[in-house]
């Protein structure tokens, strides 16, 4: 959340991009430390004699399902403001709508 409240380049200058590298170091961290202790949950409630790579692998390939969803999943953005736009990611894909007709 805090992410969308920092304020922008024009406002306060060099901060706003240092603030959001502490920001996504601080996320890096917390999600890090949450993957393992979830793979160690994860591994010590396995059944009995089962495969505890398998069990413990559930974590991580949750991790990687939500970035392919991220990535793949959700409509880009310049295709949502500008349907009709034919831009691609990339110099010319924040171009506005009528330069992009």
């Amino acid at each position: 959340m805090a992410v969308g409240l920092l304020p922008t380049y024009d406002q306060v200058g060099l901060l706003a991009p240092a603030l959001l590298v502490l920001l996504r170091l601080m996320q890096g961290f917390a999600v890090a430390g949450e993957i393992s202790g979830a793979s160690s949950m994860i591994l010590e409630h396995a059944p009995f004699r089962a495969a505890a790579g398998f069990y413990g692998s559930f974590t991580l390939q949750g991790v990687q399902f939500g970035q392919i969803l991220a990535a793949r999943g959700v409509p880009p953005a310049w295709r949502t403001t500008c349907p009709k736009s034919r831009s691609t990611p990339g110099a010319g894909a924040f171009r506005s709508c009528s330069a992009s007709s």
